[in-house]
């Protein structure tokens, strides 16, 4: 998640999950990410190590992953988990998350679309190039 490239601003970060009920999401994030955006994130644990805190999230809805001033050139890596029930991978599903500028303004939005045999797509691709 970037910040402005030329001096702080305020930021909200959201994610829009439009996933089944029972699958499981969880984002792993710097904690200081955690430190600079107020954040109302379930964390279910954090390494000391490695600076990394894993959060809980519902797998549908709006969510704040955090709302605060970002510094400029700011770098914040995270990682996104969703793990599905056998039979709801055979649908295609789609979660967000999004960048808003002072909690109004979309100024960036990633999407991943979990599509039944993309994996396997993806692999004869590979093969093939």
């Amino acid at each position: 998640m970037p910040g402005a490239f030329d001096e702080p601003r305020d930021f909200a970060i959201e994610m829009i999950g439009k996933l089944p009920r029972d699958a499981k999401v969880m984002l792993e994030l710097p904690v200081n990410f955690l430190e600079l955006m107020k954040s109302d994130l379930k964390i279910e644990s954090i390494d000391r190590r490695t600076n990394v805190a894993v959060a809980l999230l519902p797998p549908s809805g709006k969510i704040l992953l955090g709302r605060g001033r970002m510094p400029a050139k700011a770098r914040f890596r995270m990682r996104l988990l969703v793990a599905l029930a056998k039979e709801d991978m055979k649908r295609a599903h789609q979660i967000a998350v999004r960048q808003l500028y002072l909690g109004e303004e979309e100024v960036g939005r990633v999407t991943w679309r979990l599509e039944p045999g993309r994996r396997k797509l993806e692999k004869q691709g590979k093969q093939n190039a």
